[in-house]
């Protein structure tokens, strides 16, 4: 009996080193698996059987068996790849996949993902991969779900509330032309009376309201004494015009007491039968009646010497005539000075926020204004009494600066508007180291009324630099605007407020923006998708924005020798494992790798030693099989 068991023995041998081979096979068969881990046979002795039972322990083994087959859970090292959904975990770590059509959970240690057709994160078997969606701010929202990125959906879009600007303005720059006199701001009265005479000849668009120019008509001039005020109005009535175009705002216009005029404009050294045509009318005449004055007061001059004057209502020249009907003399150039005169009637629109007067080397000339019939009132600015000096024109914002940058910025609803910055140096005289800034965006583009074109001054201010040619710290360096300053003609929120900060020098090289930010954007589909380190799905979308849509989860294990292989690189989990703890990167389960991919930890050389010992174990178990032949054949000869 004894001589069959060791039979036994050796065929319990054969099986389990051949079972060990099996194990070291599938090894070096997938050395070359992605997140492949190596199995290690572990064998142990069968039941043994006792020969005796007195005088000790006698036992007589019955052969050996494969009590389990290890699953070697070692790090395996990284490859490196050009797909960016392939992902290596280094640590403990699992991916969760889901199979689709059973809805039953895996695990994995090879990441080689991919895009399917309908946006799902998907194994090459089709598992889905599992994770956690993110909010707008990044943080996740909400349980464990397939990752699945919608393509089509719209990044909703973000109004621009910060601009920031790095630039360098040139301290050689010369400073452009002063401005006499400017207006910005809702509400405000500008006052300025003329000292001294103020010649208007050959003005040249220097009003303007809002960027529109208004012409200036006529010339003449001003003496000491003459004033103009002018101030905004509430009320919504008539309109403005200036030659056609409706001013968005109100120009009151009223006279001080002593205003005075210079009279008529008469040719020199003019005498009609001994009398002198030189002298004035009251000051008080308005351009209305016009026609009826001057025939009065050169009738009350020419009555005694038997001449009556005429005046062409359309040219206004004046004749003279005698009392047999003969023309005397007809005078083309007489006309009325430019005198302040009174306005009767409130002219009111809406309240206009900007007014500006720029000098072009001339004076102001006359502003008229349609109010039923047509008069003209002359503007009188005193240089360096009505606001400080500054050179730049709306009209020629260019021109009258030194330098400009344009942002695009965003609306609420996604709309972009271009908003140009324009810096111009001033007068280092009075106002050494400072540069004034204006603003302005596209006045087409704005909820104005009357629409208007071209560019429209939004917003402007002052830096000031210290000698080392950066800001002055005690001086504002930016703006915010006021709600309703950006009312954009698109019904997008008028009430957002843009905040602008100037990160600006001025040292003695070229004027350059260095760098310019703003955090607005408008609407975007996913345009690329990727992955980071942390496990973030990004969507890169076409508006330029990156957002993080999901994060990959992974799970790990009590005992992770314990999951069962389902094939495809796939474990489940089994009673010896445990449940799996699921986290994501960061809480210690695992790092994840992008552009990666875990190789299998098959060590070919050690499977090669297994591989050898296991084959002189299964020799050696056949040779007891064939000795034990032999001794049985021994046996049999007995008999004979």
């Amino acid at each position: 009996m004894g001589i069959l068991s060791s039979l036994y023995s050796g065929v319990s041998g054969l099986s389990t080193n051949g079972n060990a081979l099996s194990v070291i096979g599938n090894n070096i068969s997938n050395s070359n698996t992605i997140g492949f881990k190596s199995g290690r046979s572990v064998f142990s002795d069968l039941l043994s059987s006792s020969i005796s039972a007195s005088g000790g322990i006698s036992q007589v083994g019955r052969g050996a068996g494969m009590s389990t087959v290890d699953n070697i859970f070692t790090q395996g090292t990284f490859e490196n790849t050009a797909k960016n959904t392939d992902l290596a975990i280094e640590g403990e770590g699992f991916f969760i996949v889901r199979d689709p059509n059973t809805n039953t959970d895996s695990y994995t240690r090879a990441g080689a993902f991919r895009w399917d057709a309908e946006g799902y994160l998907v194994s090459p078997e089709g598992y889905r991969a599992i994770g956690y969606a993110l909010n707008e701010a990044g943080n996740v929202s909400g349980d464990l779900t397939e990752i699945k990125v919608d393509t089509t959906t719209l990044s909703p879009p973000k109004a621009t509330e910060n601009v920031t600007f790095t630039t360098n303005l040139d301290a050689a720059s010369q400073y452009p032309a002063p401005i006499i006199g400017k207006f910005v701001g809702v509400g405000r009265t500008l006052d300025t009376t003329a000292a001294g005479a103020t010649d208007f000849s050959d003005p040249d668009g220097v009003l303007t309201i809002n960027g529109m120019t208004l012409d200036i008509a006529g010339g003449g001039t001003y003496n000491q004494g003459s004033a103009l005020e002018i101030s905004t109005a509430i009320d919504s009535v008539a309109g403005i015009n200036a030659e056609g175009i409706v001013i968005p705002g109100s120009i009151n216009l009223s006279e001080v007491a002593d205003k005075s005029s210079t009279g008529w404009t008469i040719p020199a050294g003019l005498t009609i039968n001994g009398v002198s045509l030189a002298g004035a009318i009251p000051a008080t005449v308005d351009r209305a009646s016009y026609d009826v004055a001057l025939v009065n007061h050169f009738n009350s001059l020419l009555n005694p010497v038997g001449v009556r004057a005429s005046v062409d209502a359309n040219t206004h020249s004046l004749t003279l005539t005698s009392m047999d009907g003969s023309n005397i003399q007809v005078i083309n150039s007489a006309d009325m000075s430019s005198s302040i005169l009174s306005l009767n009637g409130a002219l009111r629109k809406t309240v206009f926020s900007g007014l500006e007067i720029q000098a072009k080397g001339t004076d102001i000339g006359e502003l008229t204004i349609d109010a039923g019939t047509n008069s003209t009132y002359g503007l009188v600015f005193n240089t360096g009494t009505s606001g400080r000096d500054a050179g730049f024109d709306i009209t020629a914002p260019e021109a009258t600066s030194n330098y400009a940058n344009s942002v695009t910025i965003y609306d609420s609803l996604g709309n972009p508007h271009q908003t140009t910055v324009y810096f111009s140096k001033l007068n280092p005289a009075t106002n050494p180291l400072q540069w004034e800034y204006n603003i302005t965006v596209n006045a087409a583009e704005l909820n104005l009324t009357p629409a208007q074109t071209g560019p429209y001054l939004i917003s402007s201010g002052v830096l000031r630099f210290l000698d080392d040619g950066t800001l002055d710290p005690d001086f504002p360096s930016g703006l915010t605007t006021s709600p309703n300053d950006l009312a954009w003609n698109n019904n997008s929120d008028p009430t957002v407020q843009l905040n602008i900060d100037f990160n600006t020098t001025q040292w003695s090289n070229a004027s350059v923006v260095i760098s310019q930010d703003q955090d607005g954007f408008g609407t975007g589909t996913v345009a690329q998708l990727s992955l980071d380190n942390e496990g973030n799905i990004l969507g890169n979308y076409s508006n330029g924005v990156p957002r993080s849509l999901y994060r990959i989860s992974l799970a790990k294990f009590s005992n992770a020798a314990g999951l069962t292989k389902t094939g495809n690189n796939m474990y489940q989990t089994s009673g010896t494992s445990g449940s799996p703890i699921v986290g994501t990167v960061g809480s210690g389960i695992g790092q994840i790798f992008t552009n990666s991919l875990e190789q299998s930890n098959v060590d070919l050389a050690a499977e090669f030693v297994s591989m050898i010992t296991t084959q002189r174990g299964f020799q050696a178990n056949s040779k007891i099989i064939t000795t034990t032949d032999e001794m049985l054949n021994e046996l049999i000869n007995l008999k004979r």
